[in-house]
């Protein structure tokens, strides 16, 4: 049965990966571009895809720390596996449930033409951004380490 588990952590972990890049490297810009005219709806498009792929990433998350959690019991916090786990996690949360909201609100406010929130729009979209990408960089390493070997 914990075969099976490790397995199903290996695979998620890579779905996930997988989907975060492509919804951040291709699906995010090509809605932009297709949709241009309406940066609106491709906005709100965008945020909807990543919110989704967030939440796919904190279930991954969890079936990652409870895999590594079986494997190495009280050695855990030994673990630099543990800990870039927990920070993936954590990436994921601020963005899905303190930047996202923020933003939404930032993005409704500079819909009436305000500079000061159209700035704090843009200030927590790129803090979102480097969120998102480094939890996808971390994503990317501990996919490649979980393949490489598989010990934790």
């Amino acid at each position: 049965m914990k075969k099976l588990f490790f397995a199903s952590e290996k695979l998620c972990l890579s779905l996930w990966v997988g989907a975060a890049w492509m919804t951040g490297a291709v699906v995010a810009p090509v809605t932009f571009q297709v949709l241009a005219n309406q940066r609106a709806l491709a906005g709100t498009l965008a945020g909807k895809l990543f919110s989704v792929i967030s939440y796919a990433g904190l279930v991954v998350t969890a079936i990652m720390a409870i895999s590594i959690l079986l494997r190495l019991h009280s050695a855990i916090f030994r673990s630099l596996r543990f800990y870039l786990i927990v920070t993936m996690g954590t990436l994921l949360a601020i963005n899905q449930f303190v930047l996202h909201p923020m933003i939404a609100a930032a993005r409704q406010q500079s819909a009436t033409a305000q500079t000061l929130a159209q700035q704090s729009f843009a200030t927590l979209h790129q803090l979102a951004s480097i969120g998102y990408v480094s939890a996808c960089i971390i994503g990317f390493a501990l996919m490649i380490d979980r393949l490489r070997c598989n010990t934790a």
